[in-house]
């Protein structure tokens, strides 16, 4: 009977399997060409069957090297992650890149689990929006309204 030696490994090792042999079946829906005249499908089927390969050696490993138990989950980062997501992709259209940049990293930083100042996260924010403005709207030439909707 098999033994589980790393519940981190093992369960890792399952998920990047799985997740591997998901894309690379759903890209086999593409023409995937070969290496010579590769299709639209070629490249994602390679980096499924690629994740597959690390998630079996990864699964493996959480057979024969023994390792940590899982340790128990923390919800607030996960939580203000997704809702930092959330509201940017809801708030760019309408608010602009300014006002949309500057409150996902005033959520992100709440996300950290250790105190972090208020004026270092702010700083963090203006820093963090004035970089994308600059590199998204004024080097790229993206049609994003920096200030709001046009």
């Amino acid at each position: 009977m098999l033994r589980i030696k790393s519940q981190q490994n093992f369960w890792a090792g399952v998920f990047f399997l799985a997740c591997g042999v998901f894309e690379a079946t759903m890209a086999l829906q593409y023409d995937v060409g070969r290496p010579a005249a590769m299709g639209p499908g070629f490249m994602p089927v390679l980096l499924g069957l690629g994740l597959a390969v690390l998630g079996l050696i990864i699964l493996i490993g959480g057979l024969s090297v023994p390792g940590p138990a899982i340790a128990p989950g923390h919800w607030r980062p996960v939580v203000c992650i997704i809702a930092a997501l959330v509201l940017f992709a809801l708030l760019i259209s309408k608010a602009g890149l300014a006002a949309s940049t500057f409150l996902v990293v005033m959520l992100g930083g709440v996300a950290y689990r250790g105190e972090v100042p208020w004026l270092r996260l702010s700083a963090m924010a203006v820093g963090m929006t004035v970089f994308a403005a600059v590199l998204f709207v004024y080097i790229l030439g993206q049609p994003i309204a920096v200030w709001g909707a046009n």
